[in-house]
């Protein structure tokens, strides 16, 4: 890439990569060293395999969903209030790589599943298809395009690719459908239009009171994204975000009681 663009081009896509990425590095990886030890312990179950993945399919698209779609809006005031205006050339690519972010998110899921029943244990071939093709409509971007826009543009084509593989490899192997795939992610694409819809109009109603690169907007998008999730999930109380608030309240109960002041309350102490 450094060939065809320069090198302050590919500074300003390795800044919107890492930051697209971020949420990935942090969230998936967890997930796949926990899934991995649970599916290697019912490789024999098809079945429970892929209610597993289903859950965590529905679980990971409560968190991209919304992370993604801040991350498109926020992406121009995040870059110029962190970075400086220096780095606005990093706003297009990343908004583009939000796209990515989330397909890779759950590409990343199956792998766990894949190697416990043994069908990728040799990821070489696979990985150099990968490449080929990543190469290829890196490539094409720069060729139509030619900016760091349109490596962006190829990476998530290579991103849709990579995630066809994984799921017709699973699709092929065990039973599984691409509409129960889908099926797991309903409650997240709900949120994640509400969301959506909401940024829109704050985007276009907010043209003459500020700029989108301010930190007001920052602020507003952030405020706005919290607010429609969670009134979305007044409104709809999809039983699978339940379960995770649910969770999430256990996790944040089990952590106060260890807490001197915290423990004390009320609310803990009628549990004990």
């Amino acid at each position: 890439m450094i060939i065809f663009l320069g090198t302050a081009a590919l500074g300003f896509y390795e800044r919107a990569f890492d930051l697209m990425s971020l949420p990935r590095k942090r969230l998936v990886r967890k997930i796949n060293r926990v899934a991995f030890s649970t599916y290697s312990r019912l490789q024999d179950d098809d079945d429970r395999l892929i209610r597993g993945l289903l859950r965590v399919t529905s679980h990971l698209s409560v968190i991209t969903y919304p992370v993604m779609i801040w991350l498109f809006f926020a992406a121009p005031a995040l870059i110029i209030v962190l970075y400086g205006a220096k780095w606005a050339m990093t706003v297009l690519p990343l908004q583009i790589m939000c796209a990515s972010g989330l397909v890779d998110s759950f590409t990343l899921i199956f792998q766990p599943l894949l190697k416990a029943k043994g069908y990728i244990g040799n990821s070489t071939r696979r990985d150099l298809i990968y490449l080929v093709i990543l190469s290829a409509c890196v490539l094409g971007g720069i060729y139509y395009f030619g900016s760091i826009a349109g490596v962006a543009m190829g990476i998530v084509a290579a991103s849709l690719f990579r995630l066809a593989l994984m799921m017709h490899l699973t699709i092929r192997k065990m039973p599984l459908t691409i509409w129960q795939f889908i099926a797991a992610q309903r409650s997240a694409m709900v949120y994640g239009l509400i969301q959506l819809v909401a940024l829109l109009l704050l985007k276009y109603f907010s043209k003459p009171y500020f700029a989108e690169d301010s930190l007001v907007m920052l602020i507003a998008v952030t405020t706005l994204s919290a607010a429609s999730f969670f009134g979305g999930h007044l409104v709809f109380r999809f039983e699978d975000i339940n379960d995770i608030f649910q969770g999430f309240s256990g996790d944040l109960k089990k952590v106060a009681r260890k807490m001197p002041v915290i423990k004390r309350l009320g609310f803990l102490q009628s549990e004990s």
